[in-house]
C-alpha cells in the first residue's frame, strides 16, 4: 500500500518532486529533482534516505537535489494519519480526475476519506451507535424525524399568529404602459411604419415594450411630444387612455382597443410558433365586456353591440 501527501502539493505543486514507494503493486511516478534549487546533499545520502522509506530518486545532479530528509519525514507523518485516519476498503476506493492545476493526482483513498463518512460502523469511527445523530429526541428518528418548513416546535407559527387583511385577485389583468411620446420616437426613428397598421405585436417587435411577461397587453398613455410630428396612425392596443386617444384621433388617426388573451398575445408576438392562425377568443368576464363594448372606450365590440341594437329595434318596428 502506498500514501501521499498532499500537504506537499499544497506548498507548490510546480516546484515539488514526485514519488513512489519500491514494492507497491499501485505504480507512481518517480521523484524528479532537476530544476530546483540547490541544496546540500550526496547521491548516498539520498539514496540511503530513499532505501529507508521505500522512496526511488531519478533525474538531476547530487548538487541540485534539495533535502531529501524533512519531505521523506512529512511522507512518513502522511503515512500515519493516513493509516489511522482511513477506514475505507480497497474495493471502495473513488476514482476521481487529477485537479487540472495540480501536477499530480491526490491518492484516491484520501479523497475517499474526505469526501465519505461510514456510519454505524462500530465505536472505534466516533460514528458508530447513533451514527452522530445523538441520543433519542426527533432529529433521531428515522423517516419522518425532520419537521418541515415553517414548524416551530409546536408554539404557533408565525404565520398563524398574525391577522390577515385583504386579498390577491387573480383575475386581476396589468397592461404594459406605453407612452404617445415615445411612440412619435420610434415612428421618427423608423423603427415603426405609420403607414402600417400598428398591433401589440408591432410595438413589442419595435422593442417599444420590453415583452410582455406577467402582462395582459399594451395601453397607451399621456400627451404626444409637441416637437415630434404624429401622423395618422390606425392603432390596435388593449385600451387607451382618453388623452392619448384624443390625440390620435384629432390627428386624423384610427384607435381600437382589442381584447386578446394569453394565447392570443402569444400569436401577436410569436407568429412564426402558429401553424395556422388561431381564432381570437372573446371575452368572457362582465367587466371586459362591458368596456370593450362601450363605444367611449374605443371598444372593438361597441361596432357589433350597435348594430346588434339597431337591428333589435327595426325587429320591434316591424
Amino acid at each position: 500500500m502506498f500514501f501521499a501527501l498532499p500537504a506537499i502539493f499544497e506548498a507548490g505543486a510546480s516546484r515539488l518532486p514526485r514519488f513512489a514507494t519500491a514494492g507497491s503493486s499501485r505504480s507512481m511516478s518517480t521523484i524528479h529533482l532537476g530544476n530546483l534549487a540547490p541544496a546540500k546533499g550526496s547521491t548516498k545520502t539520498v539514496h540511503a534516505q530513499g532505501r529507508e522509506r521505500g522512496i526511488n530518486c531519478e533525474g538531476g545532479s547530487p548538487g541540485e537535489w534539495p533535502g531529501i530528509v524533512p519531505m521523506l519525514a512529512r511522507v512518513l507523518a502522511q503515512e500515519r494519519w493516513a493509516v489511522r485516519r482511513s477506514v475505507q476498503p480497497l474495493h471502495r476506493w473513488v476514482s476521481r480526475p487529477p485537479a487540472p492545476s495540480a501536477s499530480l493526482p491526490l491518492p484516491q483513498h484520501l479523497l475517499t476519506v474526505l469526501l465519505n463518512t461510514r456510519r454505524g460502523r462500530g465505536q472505534g469511527s466516533t460514528k458508530g451507535g447513533t451514527a452522530g445523530r445523538g441520543h433519542k429526541g426527533q432529529l433521531a428518528r428515522s423517516g419522518n424525524g425532520k419537521p418541515g418548513p415553517g414548524f416551530e416546535g409546536g408554539q404557533t407559527p408565525i404565520t398563524r399568529l398574525f391577522p390577515k387583511r385583504g386579498f390577491v385577485n387573480q383575475m386581476k389583468r396589468e397592461y404594459a404602459p406605453l407612452s404617445i411620446a415615445t411612440l412619435q420616437r420610434f415612428i421618427q426613428s423608423g423603427r415603426i411604419d405609420p403607414s402600417q397598421p400598428i398591433t401589440i405585436g408591432t410595438v413589442v417587435h419595435s422593442n417599444a415594450v420590453h415583452g410582455l411577461s406577467k402582462k395582459q397587453g399594451i395601453k397607451l398613455l399621456g400627451t404626444p411630444n409637441p416637437d415630434l410630428p404624429l401622423p395618422a396612425l390606425e392603432l390596435e392596443l388593449s385600451r387607451f387612455s382618453k388623452s392619448s386617444a384624443q390625440a390620435v384621433i384629432d390627428a386624423g388617426g384610427k384607435v381600437t382597443a382589442v381584447y386578446r388573451n394569453a394565447l392570443a398575445l402569444r400569436q401577436e408576438v410569436f407568429p412564426h410558433k402558429f401553424d395556422s392562425p388561431i381564432k381570437i377568443a372573446e371575452p368572457i368576464r362582465r367587466t371586459d365586456i362591458e368596456y370593450y363594448s362601450n363605444p367611449e372606450n374605443h371598444g372593438y365590440l361597441a361596432k357589433a353591440k350597435a348594430a346588434a341594437l339597431a337591428a333589435k329595434a327595426a325587429k320591434r318596428t316591424q
